[in-house]
């Protein structure tokens, strides 16, 4: 797990979510040397899902200033050469909340058009940083193209 407390861009919180990390004091025994051998922890992607769904656990207040949040997605970086052309995808949704208000944010794939929903309405309304800037993001989907 790691902590958010600034303004970070979806890829840095890859980053840190793929990086390898110390497993605290446990160790282990290699097989081959019998020696024993500290863990180390690396996150890897070996498959692409259709629907890419981030959740971010962020329901304590002030933990997570701003995380922006790209119309386009790419994972090149983080999975194996086998899937690096599966890796590119389209934001589809993202879920806000505010106070006790959650607002969601979805585009239609038919007319290819945003939405906002909240507890008094569903409009039309394009997708802007600006919309989701204030509000803490906790759900964004992602549609492979």
């Amino acid at each position: 797990a790691f902590d958010l407390e600034e303004e970070y861009c979806l890829n840095h919180c890859l980053d840190l979510f793929t990086r390898p990390q110390r497993e605290g004091s446990q160790s282990v025994q290699c097989p081959n040397c019998k020696e024993d051998t500290e863990v180390i922890i690396k996150r890897e992607m070996k498959k692409l899902p259709e629907t890419l769904i981030i959740y971010f656990n962020n329901q304590q207040p002030g933990r997570i200033k701003t995380i922006n949040i790209p119309h386009k997605l790419n994972l090149e970086e983080y999975v194996p050469n086998n899937l690096k052309d599966q890796a590119s995808y389209a934001l589809n949704g993202v879920c806000c909340r505010r106070n006790s208000t959650s607002t969601a944010y979805a585009k239609n794939l038919l007319d290819k058009k945003w939405y906002k929903f909240n507890d008094l309405e569903v409009a039309e309304s394009p997708v802007h940083a600006s919309d989701v800037r204030n509000e803490s993001v906790y759900l964004i989907f992602y549609n492979r193209v």
